[in-house]
């Protein structure tokens, strides 16, 4: 963990030039909105990383970036904004799962990639006390995803469906205007359930590369 004061990660996030909702699970892998998002932190490891397959480097992501970690649930579905925090961009070879990484999480050998990360919040909650992102879609529009915008501006057809938009992405960016509703919407969240401790954060697993782990 860092010195940084608690006001620093919250300038961080507001002055972000890039936001990208990272999603967890599939359609056929939703959990129940009851679900703790402790315990989501836990078997992702997205306290410090969020993984993506070799075939999808996260190469769009930049320094500073605000990744949101929203995850599929069920009953009702929905994805849920359960956590965000600050990317560091990919490097290959240093973003990549270690053994000793995936002998703690068997799937990252699927799941390899890394965008790793640091002042990482989450609600300390159930899943579905988060954001919800078809809310959020429903508010917005097109102009909830850059991808959308641009196609909305482009043309003048019939309205664009931003959930079309979501089949077989690992993630997708955010609109200026849309970071700052995530933002707006987040932080009501952490007000009305606070945030997951950090001494509880801290107790989770952390890689072994200590010079990384200072700039974290």
């Amino acid at each position: 963990m860092n010195s940084r004061t608690q006001s620093d990660p919250a300038r961080a996030f507001a002055r972000a030039r890039q936001g990208f909702v990272k999603f967890f699970g599939a359609s056929d892998n939703r959990l129940p909105h009851s679900h703790l998002i402790l315990d989501e932190v836990k078997r992702a490891g997205c306290h410090w990383a969020c993984t993506y397959p070799a075939s999808k480097r996260p190469r769009s992501v930049q320094d500073g970036a605000v990744i949101y970690m929203g995850r599929l649930v069920s009953g009702p579905e929905d994805i849920r904004v359960f956590g965000r925090a600050i990317a560091l961009e990919h490097r290959p070879g240093r973003d990549d799962a270690s053994p000793e990484d995936i002998s703690v999480r068997p799937w990252k050998a699927r799941w390899p990639c890394y965008i790793r990360v640091r002042d990482a919040q989450f609600i300390d909650g159930e899943l579905g006390d988060g954001v919800s992102l078809c809310e959020l879609m429903d508010e917005l529009g097109s102009d909830v995803w850059e991808s959308t915008r641009r196609r909305a501006a482009e043309s003048a057809q019939k309205p664009i469906d931003p959930r079309a938009s979501l089949r077989q992405q690992t993630q997708m960016e955010l609109t200026a205007r849309a970071i700052e509703r995530m933002n707006a919407l987040f932080e009501s969240r952490l007000a009305s359930y606070g945030g997951i401790d950090q001494t509880a954060v801290a107790k989770l697993d952390w890689p072994n590369l200590p010079n990384l782990k200072r700039a974290l």
